[in-house]
């Protein structure tokens, strides 16, 4: 993969990782703070949700880096409490997607035609028994109490049917008819350890939100090229791994030119993308100021597959760089001074 698709490929990543970040952050932080009627528990359970969202974001990177620098007992207590923060964040923006998902099914079944239909019945027959509470008051007082109490006779016929119609109203708020789909409305059934575990779609949307949103972090971190140097300023703006950087020069003093050191463009994009990574680590001594070609093949952690095939060009390109010297059968990087 040249650098020019990495390019792009990274930009895209990024975007969608910043989007995908914001979303990860913002539905725990909306569903936590719906929880409380009082403000100062919805601003705190809020900040809460938001310092879970944060970390649940840097956490992964930082165990990711802490992994590769061999660091094993931070990268499992970052971990950990990663996929705490995850689980989470899963669940929170779950139960906001189930609540969506009922209101807005809820409101397609109080705008159907039935529904609007038993709704104008029981709104006429509660006019028809208000008007005639207000004539049997007013037989009442004029002392005509024969008509007042078939009046009520009637009250009483009015009220059971409004009943009825309110128990229709009950009925049709839990019948298919009105039911719709919404796309999250599905369930899954596995059995793990003889335990029969159900998933609905609202939790496989949020697993798929959020570790998609980690993934898409990760991706990010491992693209991200390096802008400084740890032990010593080598310029490795041939290998196509990190951009060209620039060395300030002490006073007095001119800084040499790696020799030999090559202007084709082809040279840039000889090696495959874990080639110039592996080219990266070496430039950067992580395999010793002195690397030796059969270890690097046999380190299965931080070396490349392939074997000799594939380890050889990045030596014969780090030394056509100027990065590496050869001496004998030993190799030293060049440090630039």
């Amino acid at each position: 993969m040249n650098i020019a698709t990495q390019r792009i490929l990274f930009s895209f990543t990024l975007l969608a990782g910043l989007l995908l970040s914001a979303l990860c952050i913002a539905l725990p932080v909306l569903q936590w703070s719906s929880l409380a009627n009082n403000t100062l528990i919805k601003y705190t359970v809020s900040c809460a949700a938001l310092g879970l969202g944060i970390c649940k974001l840097t956490f992964f990177p930082l165990a990711a880096w802490h992994l590769n620098q061999k660091t094993y007992l931070p990268a499992i207590v970052l971990f950990s409490m990663a996929s705490i923060a995850l689980i989470m964040s899963i669940l929170a923006t779950a139960s906001l997607l189930t609540q969506l998902n009922e209101q807005k099914k809820q409101q397609a079944k109080t705008e159907s035609a039935d529904y609007q239909m038993t709704m104008r019945s029981i709104n006429t027959l509660d006019n028809q028994i208000n008007n005639i509470n207000t004539l049997i008051t007013h037989d009442i007082a004029n002392n005509y109490r024969t008509r007042a109490l078939q009046q009520q006779a009637s009250v009483k016929a009015l009220v059971a049917q409004r009943a009825q119609q309110v128990a229709a109203l009950e009925q049709q708020k839990h019948s298919n008819h009105t039911h719709i789909k919404t796309g999250l409305d599905g369930q899954w059934q596995f059995n793990v350890a003889n335990t029969l575990l159900t998933l609905s779609s609202t939790h496989i949307a949020a697993a798929a939100l959020h570790v998609t949103g980690v993934l898409a972090l990760l991706s990010i971190s491992s693209w991200w090229p390096a802008t400084t140097t740890t032990h010593s300023n080598i310029d490795v703006s041939m290998l196509g791994v990190v951009e060209h950087q620039a060395v300030s020069e002490p006073a007095g003093e001119t800084l040499t030119e790696p020799a030999n050191k090559p202007t084709n463009e082809a040279l840039i994009n000889a090696l495959e993308a874990d080639q110039k990574t592996l080219a990266h680590k070496i430039a950067h001594g992580e395999f010793g100021p002195a690397p030796v070609l059969r270890n690097i093949i046999n380190d299965k952690e931080r070396g490349i597959r392939g074997g000799y095939k594939r380890v050889k060009p990045v030596f014969n390109h780090l030394i056509e760089a100027g990065i590496l010297n050869r001496q004998g059968r030993c190799y030293q990087v060049v440090q630039v001074t």
